[in-house]
């Protein structure tokens, strides 16, 4: 699905004038001293780790994956109503948030993140599989293959729970 029209640029590190430069700028060595290291914050561009600061990791992630790749644009304060768009997927608290930082400015394109929208639905999968579903309730759930879900809970040291492994042995 590659057309040849191509969107306006990405603004690389784009953020209101009123931030201080260093807010969700992810600079060498900082990640290893951050106290969440590997978790999906980690891993998301500058614009969006600014994001998750305003509205915390699951509404932005809920913007990522249903505009993520598009240019958007956040309103002002005063055009937030319940019936925006963004509104229905992350709240009308969450959208003025944004919109008190973010609204009024030019269009820019949302990144995709796929990096971290795996890494959380890794996470959700090893959360599920060691809690009370198996690998195929998992796979099917997911769309993926029940070797896959294997070793996505083997690489995040999860194991199915005690009473589960229990009625495999016997």
């Amino acid at each position: 699905m590659h057309s040849e029209h191509h969107p306006a640029p990405v603004f690389q590190g784009f953020r209101p004038a009123a931030l201080p430069p260093t807010i969700g700028m992810h600079t060498p060595g900082s990640a290893a001293s951050h106290p969440h290291h590997g978790t999906c914050s980690d891993l998301l561009p500058p614009l969006l780790q600014d994001f998750e600061r305003l509205i915390g990791l699951q509404p932005t992630m809920a913007l990522v994956q249903r505009w993520g790749g598009l240019r958007i644009y956040i309103p002002t304060p005063d055009k937030v109503t319940p019936e925006h768009p963004y509104a229905a997927t992350i709240g009308v608290p969450a959208l003025l948030q944004l919109a008190r930082e973010y609204g009024g400015l030019p269009h820019f394109q949302l990144p995709r993140a796929a990096r971290a929208l795996q890494a959380l639905r890794n996470q959700r999968i090893a959360a599920d599989y060691a809690t009370d579903k198996t690998a195929r309730q998992l796979a099917a759930e997911h769309g993926i293959t029940e070797g896959q879900v294997g070793r996505i809970v083997a690489a995040l040291g999860v194991t199915a729970p005690a009473r589960r492994r229990r009625n495999l042995v016997g």
